[in-house]
C-alpha cells in the first residue's frame, strides 16, 4: 500500500451505530488504528444498558449457544486492556479497580471455569468456607476488575473526541439510509427491530445502587438459578442484584424484586443493612439464541457500505467489548472486506 492509498484508506467514512460500551470501544479501536472519519450515532449516550450494568469483569448471562473459546478470547483481551488503562490513567480517571471476592454455588465447581486464567488469585473454597460464608456447598475466590460505567464511558468519549471522533444523537431506523463506507452495528437489543432479527431477546436485570464505603469485596451467589450479587464500585457505590429474566421487556422497577434483592444481599453480606439507597434501576441485557453476533453482513447497504454486526453480548458487555472491537478491525482493510 503506497502513501496515497494509505491516506485514502484511513479517510474512509465509518459510522458506528450504538452508544453503549460496545459502540464506544469499537469507535475508539478504529480511531486508534488510524481511521480519521469515525462517527457514532445513537439515540442516547447517557442512558444505556451499559450504564445500568453491574459492570464486573466476569462472563455472565450469555446464550447457552455461545462459543466459550470466543468468549474466552474476547474476554481476555478486554481484561488486558482494562488493566492497561487502569494502570496508565488511574482508577479515579477511568473508574476501574482490582477487587477481590467470592462466588458461591449450589452445584459442583470441581473444574476451573474457562475464564479463570484471566483473573488473579483463583482458588476453590473448602466446603466449610463455602457453607460458612455463602450457605452453599461449593465456591471459589479470585480478584477481578470492578468498573464504574459512568466514569469509564465518559473517559472513552473524551478519548474518542481527542482523536477526532464525532457524536450524533439520532434514532437510526434503517441502516440502508446511512451513507458511508462502513457501518458497525452495535445496537444491542435494538438489533432485533433494526434488523428484524428474531433471535434477539432481552434478559431483564433489576439492580439497587447503595452507598457503603465499608464493602470492599464482591459477592456472587447462585442458588436454584437465582443470582445474588454485591458489586462495590470505585468511589464507595455498591450495586446490589439481581434478576435474570429472559424475554421480560419491562424496565419498570418491581417492588417485590427490590425487597427480595435487599433480603438476599443483606443475608449474604450483613454490611448491606442500613446502607443509603441511591436508586433502583431495571435494564434489559441484549441476548440472542445463537450467542454474540460478530460478523460482516453478506449484503452491502444501498449506498454500498459494508455492514459489520457486533451485538448480543448479554450480561457481558463490560467483559467482552474490547476483544470484540479488535475483531471488527479485520473486516475494515484496504481495497476489500472479509465476508
Amino acid at each position: 500500500m503506497n502513501v496515497s492509498e494509505s491516506k485514502s484508506y484511513f479517510a474512509m467514512k465509518i459510522i458506528v451505530v450504538g452508544g453503549g460500551v460496545v459502540g464506544l470501544t469499537t469507535a475508539l479501536s478504529l480511531l486508534e488504528a488510524g481511521h480519521r472519519d469515525v462517527k457514532i450515532m445513537a439515540e442516547s449516550f447517557d442512558d444505556t444498558t451499559s450504564h445500568v450494568a453491574g459492570a464486573v469483569w466476569r462472563p455472565f448471562a450469555l446464550s447457552e449457544n455461545s462459543s466459550t473459546e470466543a468468549i474466552d478470547r474476547w474476554g481476555h483481551a478486554t481484561m488486558l486492556w482494562l488493566t492497561k488503562i487502569m494502570e496508565q490513567y488511574g482508577t479515579d480517571t477511568v473508574g476501574v479497580q482490582r477487587t477481590p471476592g467470592c462466588e458461591y454455588h449450589d452445584h459442583p465447581t470441581t473444574s476451573h471455569p474457562y475464564w479463570a486464567h484471566s483473573v488473579e488469585n483463583f482458588r476453590f473454597l473448602t466446603p466449610d468456607e463455602a457453607q460458612a460464608q455463602g450457605n452453599t456447598p461449593y465456591g471459589f475466590s479470585y480478584t477481578t476488575l470492578m468498573i464504574n460505567p459512568g466514569k469509564l464511558m465518559l473517559w472513552m468519549r473524551r478519548q474518542i473526541e481527542m482523536r477526532g471522533g464525532r457524536f450524533e444523537q439520532a434514532h437510526v431506523t434503517n441502516l440502508d439510509e446511512l451513507q458511508c463506507d462502513y457501518i458497525v452495528n452495535c445496537t444491542g437489543l435494538g438489533s432485533g427491530q433494526l434488523l428484524n432479527d428474531k433471535n434477539v431477546f432481552p434478559v431483564r436485570g433489576q439492580t439497587i445502587k447503595i452507598q457503603n464505603d465499608q464493602i470492599k469485596n464482591f459477592y456472587l451467589r447462585e442458588i436454584d438459578h437465582v443470582y445474588t450479587y454485591i458489586l462495590p464500585r470505585p468511589g464507595g457505590q455498591v450495586v446490589l442484584g439481581g434478576t435474570v429474566e429472559a424475554h421480560n421487556y419491562s424496565t419498570t422497577c418491581n417492588q417485590e424484586d427490590i425487597k427480595a434483592i435487599l433480603a438476599r444481599t443483606s443475608s449474604l453480606c450483613p454490611a448491606v443493612v442500613g446502607s443509603k439507597i441511591l436508586g433502583t434501576k431495571a435494564g434489559l441485557r441484549p441476548q440472542t439464541t445463537t450467542g454474540v453476533v460478530l460478523k460482516a453482513d453478506s449484503r452491502r447497504n444501498k449506498h454500498g457500505a459494508l455492514v459489520i454486526h457486533n451485538y448480543g453480548h448479554g450480561g457481558s458487555g463490560h467483559t467482552l467489548h474490547w476483544g470484540c472491537a479488535q475483531e471488527v478491525l479485520q473486516w475494515i482493510v484496504p481495497g476489500h472486506a472479509k465476508l
